[in-house]
């Protein structure tokens, strides 16, 4: 297997970074054996490349049409009157909703299709993404890829810093002040998956792959890119929690369920959207025109049963800044 040297700079900054649970396996003939030999998994997989197993957290990435059914709009817009962002709420039960929007509850059978994505993401290794294709019609109705990406988690604010400025991460802004008793829990610096325009090559190769092997899922490992597109952060007190991410983005738009409250807001000079739900609250706006390589899409979220008020986020979100 392939090992890589750090250099005395990555261990310092792996030194810090939160403990990960390293399993060095080769996923191919091992751990799905493993996974199939589970009495508690549901799902059998395959490996298309060995790759060691760690767990860390993950990012899944939709791939896929969509299909609107607007029912409510909510924009942000420059100046001259151009849309920079877009809030735009569709029907409960859509497909775009449950897939990108993160406002709808899943149906059982989207809930079973997102446990097999997971069981097998959990195994790609920090620094390294994957593409997973189950091609069971009755989990998997619209034929999707999961493009995952898995982020290594720092617990120190300095550490943090170093990876940013190690990975020349943009200069995204920060929240400057924090309400009282919460501090930096993790953070992340993060990387997309590196298709550079081959999705539907990989996405052929994954399907042709599942008609020769029979298996119920079958995984690519996808490289990801080098240089970071953006970061997240998780402050904490104790138990309660409030998360921070800015990404560069071409973006324009976000979906909502129709139950969502969506209020045009402040955050410091910009406009900005609020979004309650049964998620809970968050915060999105953007800095940047559309041609902009450096739009930025900021975004300050908290869960449902959080103990901060809409007024402390909103006052959160004012004060972010460089």
């Amino acid at each position: 297997m392939r090992k890589h040297t750090l250099s005395h700079e990555e261990q310092v900054i792996q030194q810090h970074a939160l403990p990960i649970e390293t399993d060095h396996l080769d996923i191919a003939s091992k751990v799905m054996h493993r996974l199939n030999e589970n009495k508690r998994s549901k799902f059998f997989f395959a490996i298309r490349k060995p790759v060691s197993v760690v767990l860390s957290a993950v990012t899944i990435l939709f791939v896929g049409s969509i299909v609107a059914y607007a029912a409510g709009i909510w924009s942000i817009k420059n100046e001259k009157g151009d849309t920079l962002y877009t809030a735009e709420s569709l029907q409960p039960n859509s497909y775009a909703v449950t897939r990108f929007g993160v406002t709808a509850q899943p149906s059982k059978q989207e809930q079973a299709y997102l446990d097999a994505v997971n069981e097998v993401a959990r195994h790609v290794p920090p620094g390294q993404g994957a593409a997973i294709y189950i091609p069971d019609e009755s989990l998997n109705p619209q034929g999707t890829v999961f493009y995952v990406s898995q982020q290594i988690p720092f617990s120190a604010w300095d550490a943090f810093q170093q990876e940013v400025t190690h990975r020349n991460a943009p200069a995204f802004e920060y929240p400057a002040e924090l309400p009282a008793g919460y501090s930096f829990k993790e953070g992340f610096v993060s990387s997309e998956v590196a298709t550079y325009g081959n999705e539907e090559a990989i996405e052929a190769e994954l399907k042709a792959g599942t008609k020769k092997s029979g298996e119920k899922a079958i995984v690519k490992e996808v490289p990801l890119e080098k240089n970071p597109k953006g970061v997240s952060i998780t402050y904490a007190n104790g138990e309660d929690t409030f998360h921070y991410s800015a990404a560069l983005t071409g973006r324009k738009r976000t979906f909502v369920s129709q139950q969502a409250e969506v209020e045009l807001v402040q955050a410091g000079s910009v406009d900005a959207l609020f979004i309650r739900d049964y998620h809970g609250m968050r915060v999105e706006w953007v800095k940047g025109e559309e041609s902009d390589p450096m739009r930025t899409l900021y975004k300050l979220s908290v869960p449902s049963n959080s103990k901060l008020t809409k007024e402390e986020l909103l006052a959160i979100a004012k004060g972010v800044k460089k």
